[in-house]
């Protein structure tokens, strides 16, 4: 359902985030992931790439501002550090 679709965008832009400084594999996010299917989670990931959530780079996947503001609305725990981050005194931004 587009609901579930949604609910994995989040939880595949929360690892993401987890590992912006360095990025984060497709294998770490469907590790990280174990409820889905790897394939779910690819399709997934091709998705967030189309609506420049994230972008690979080098086979790792960082998130673009976008994605950035997408994940504090969708986690406001995140907000004050994703803020920093988009501010340049958080992590680094690739």
């Amino acid at each position: 359902t587009p609901e579930e679709c949604e609910d994995k965008t989040t939880l595949i832009l929360e690892q993401i985030w987890f590992r912006q400084d360095a990025g984060a594999s497709s294998t770490e996010i469907t590790e990280a992931i174990k409820d889905v299917a790897p394939k779910t989670i690819a399709n997934n990931l091709t998705e967030i790439r189309k609506q420049k959530l994230a972008e690979s780079k080098s086979k790792r996947w960082y998130l673009t501002k976008a994605g950035c503001k997408r994940l504090a609305v969708d986690l406001p725990e995140y907000n004050e550090e994703i803020q920093d981050f988009l501010e340049g005194k958080g992590k680094s931004i690739p």
